[in-house]
């Protein structure tokens, strides 16, 4: 049985140049009509066209496919499939943790809306944090020195683990939060405690523990290149003089997005400013 290759065209929607694809990859192996130059298959062919379309569908390249129908044995068959059902597992697992990087950052998102310039108390639970890249004035701190491959894991490690965070801590504050020449701003990640045991990197020295403290928590605004401290601490500073809290700690804020605004990069970040209340006499 003979079947014209507008029919098959026609019946699997394949276009007659994407015919001719399968023919020069060998796929089908169509009959020319020497009287007219019409080309058509036969049943094999049928066939192969109707498994070729499943298998894309599947995942599969041309290529594959390809080495599928040069395959004579189940065990051959066997390990071709589970190869690519492992393949399509892992990228299952990609797209998963890229969605939820992406609702994640959807819920920083909906942070700034209820607590932009708010403050509120909360609870915090003990955090690791990595700190790689120190800058400011004052040569009480130095870095880690983590390995750039160390580094490029964490970087990767931080989209997937869901309580993770770039941050920044900020050093050397005086309990009125001026900003002096001794001010350091430190960049990095912080992790819950409870995903110790996920990180990648050696703990020998290179992170450091926060203990589970009370903070003042609010979301700031400030200039994505030269933030300004004393702005970005302003209403903090205000209530902490309205409820008589002192600076217990050092206070650190994680990044919740950047967008131009006001004819600037401006980034949106959390703030963590651990306090104390005054001992009344």
């Amino acid at each position: 049985m003979k079947v014209k290759i507008k029919q098959i065209a026609e019946a699997y929607h394949i276009t007659r140049k994407g015919l001719h694809f399968y023919e020069e990859k060998g796929i089908v192996n169509p009959v020319r009509d020497e009287n007219n130059s019409y080309m058509s298959l036969d049943i094999e062919d049928i066939y192969s066209i109707f498994r070729c379309r499943a298998y894309q569908k599947y995942g599969f390249s041309i290529k594959e496919i390809s080495n599928i129908d040069k395959m004579y044995s189940l065990p051959e068959m066997r390990e071709m499939l589970y190869s690519k059902y492992c393949t399509l597992q892992q990228e299952i697992q990609d797209k998963q943790r890229s969605a939820d990087v992406i609702l994640r950052q959807l819920e920083n998102i909906n942070l700034v809306g209820e607590n932009y310039n708010k403050c509120s108390i909360l609870r915090g639970v003990g955090l690791y944090y990595i700190t790689f890249l120190p800058v400011g004035r004052g040569d009480t701190l130095h870095s880690l020195k983590i390995q750039d491959g160390d580094l490029e894991r964490i970087k990767e490690w931080v989209n997937y683990v869901p309580n993770v965070a770039s941050f920044k801590q900020y050093r050397g504050l005086s309990e009125d939060f001026s900003v002096t020449d001794d001010t350091v701003t430190d960049f990095g990640y912080c992790f819950a405690e409870s995903d110790r045991e996920l990180c990648p990197v050696r703990m020998d020295g290179r992170v450091s523990y926060l203990p589970p403290q009370t903070y003042v928590f609010s979301v700031v605004k400030g200039r994505y290149q030269a933030p300004d401290l004393e702005t970005l601490f302003s209403h903090i500073r205000e209530y902490f003089k309205e409820n008589h809290l002192k600076l217990a700690g050092d206070p650190f804020s994680t990044m919740i997005s950047s967008v131009f605004e006001d004819g600037c990069n401006q980034q949106y970040e959390a703030m963590w400013v651990p306090f104390a209340e005054f001992k009344k006499s």
